[in-house]
């Protein structure tokens, strides 16, 4: 059976009260691709959705229910910088998932009580080829189990369109596109499992990692899926306190502190996870938390 929570929580507070210097390193060496991709869309104003989402904003309504219209506009918002900073982001997106394993493999350590080193963020360089394909395959999976609602939500711009602004489509419209992100969480807290059990055992196979994550994860879907929202409180804290110091000491001062936020918080929530995960693969293995510590966070 397995610990609640907040059992989880406090089993990472343990292990990163030790050695959290270590820990923080090899989260903000896992964060860089991260932080360069976002680097790079604000200073080459690289994001294609944000392009789109301004046309939109000062399209008119027929414009918006043109069926080519959005294609001849995203096409016309392409330019030299958004294709730079797409190349950037593709070797940011290749770079990411073995850093990721790496910290993985990192935090795992620290809590079956092996010693660990900053040089562990590059223990899984070995397997870089399958952490990559493992990350593409969930996220190609969850992508396809959106297909479902963005089906719904084509359907229901159709009849908007055709029905000049029915609410009855605009709230098909949602439904939509909330069946979609159901849909597509689900599948990824499904496989959810498999870099973790890459970093564990780096010499499991990309199928067989999808395979045992699935097997894992059933009737632990909720479970996990809890786990990971409980940590949302902190990041919109710290989004709030980002707009906040923003205006108070700068944009740049601002943002920096915000993303050491980030990098703290991502490093307390990865290893809840990985005690979440070590709980279903070693599910005799002691919780080796202080009974006497109290659930804060």
């Amino acid at each position: 059976m397995l610990i609640s929570n907040g059992q989880f929580r406090a089993r990472a507070r343990a292990v990163l009260k030790s050695g959290w210097q270590v820990a923080m390193l090899v989260g903000f060496i896992a964060t860089i691709p991260s932080l360069i991709r976002l680097v790079a869309e604000h200073f080459l104003d690289g994001s294609l959705m944000d392009r789109l989402f301004n046309a939109m904003s000062d399209a008119t309504i027929l414009q918006l229910s043109s069926s080519t219209w959005l294609v001849t506009t995203a096409l016309g918002l392409i330019d030299a910088r958004l294709i730079i900073s797409w190349i950037i982001s593709l070797i940011c997106f290749l770079g990411a998932p073995v850093l990721t394993v790496g910290m993985y493999a990192q935090q795992q350590a620290m809590l079956e009580g092996r010693e660990t080193a900053v040089s562990d963020a590059f223990s899984r360089v070995g397997i870089w080829s399958k952490a990559v394909l493992t990350n593409l395959l969930v996220i190609l999976r969850s992508l396809v189990w959106f297909l479902p609602g963005l089906g719904v939500y084509a359907l229901a711009l159709v009849l908007y369109s055709n029905s000049q602004g029915s609410y009855l489509a605009a709230y098909l419209a949602d439904a939509g596109f909330i069946l979609g992100v159901v849909l597509a969480v689900r599948c990824y807290l499904r496989y959810g499992m498999s870099l973790f059990i890459l970093a564990r055992k780096p010499e499991t196979g990309i199928m067989e990692a999808q395979r045992r994550s699935k097997t894992m994860m059933q009737g632990k879907l909720g479970a996990y899926f809890f786990l990971v929202f409980s940590f949302l409180w902190m990041l919109l804290l710290a989004m709030l306190l980002d707009t906040y110091l923003e205006s108070w000491i700068g944009a740049v001062a601002g943002s920096t502190i915000f993303m050491i936020l980030q990098v703290i918080i991502q490093v307390y929530q990865s290893t809840a996870c990985n005690a979440f995960y070590l709980a279903l693969e070693v599910p005799e293995a002691p919780v080796n938390e202080n009974p006497a510590e109290k659930e804060v966070l």
